[in-house]
């Protein structure tokens, strides 16, 4: 939906997905269907190896990094503010629209004040594509405004319940995920 908004203003804007390699089926089908629409997609890595997933937790710093080195000179993220008090925080102080010295790059947040009903709005007035994860979200009962679609193997994820969720909704990948990281198990 970030990507509709930005291509309104300028279209051919690129797209990347920060894949840590452990992504939802409908994640990996949406992007397909954004390729296919012809978008250019860059796929990125963004974790650090697996193998150390507890231990370091991970660059998630990928995004801009690989931005930089396209010489591009803003990112538009979807974050919001409604989304947890340290994205309000985050975004009451910085602002919409800030530069970060951290990592010397623009960031662009254009939805920083919709709600999630703004969000659906948009995607149903404007007839746009979304990741099919959030009917399986709702089909299990999930409140549309718990319903996020974001990294597993990100430690900081784990206290949201987004383990509990993965397993309730997706018990084949929970499997998959708890064999190779059976540090999970102690979330759901």
């Amino acid at each position: 939906m970030v990507l509709a908004l930005a291509q309104e203003q300028c279209s051919g804007i690129p797209a990347v997905w920060s894949d840590d390699e452990w992504f939802l089926p409908e994640t990996a089908e949406y992007m397909e269907r954004v390729k296919t629409a012809g978008v250019t997609l860059h796929q990125i890595r963004t974790n650090a190896s697996h193998t150390d997933w507890f231990q370091i937790q991970g660059d998630w710093n990928g995004i801009q990094h690989y931005a930089k080195m396209h010489n591009w000179g803003l990112v538009f993220l979807g974050l919001r503010q409604e989304e947890s008090a340290a994205r309000r925080l985050h975004l009451r102080t910085s602002g919409p629209l800030f530069f970060a010295q951290s990592d010397d790059f623009w960031h662009c947040n254009p939805i920083h004040n919709w709600t999630w009903r703004d969000v659906w709005a948009y995607i149903v007035d404007n007839d746009l594509d979304y990741n099919r994860a959030y009917d399986r979200l709702a089909e299990i009962g999930v409140p549309p405004e718990r319903q996020r679609i974001g990294p597993l193997a990100v430690e900081r994820v784990l206290g949201y319940g987004q383990i509990a969720i993965l397993k309730r909704g997706w018990p084949d990948l929970f499997n998959r995920f708890a064999a190779e990281f059976s540090e999970v198990r102690a979330y759901t």
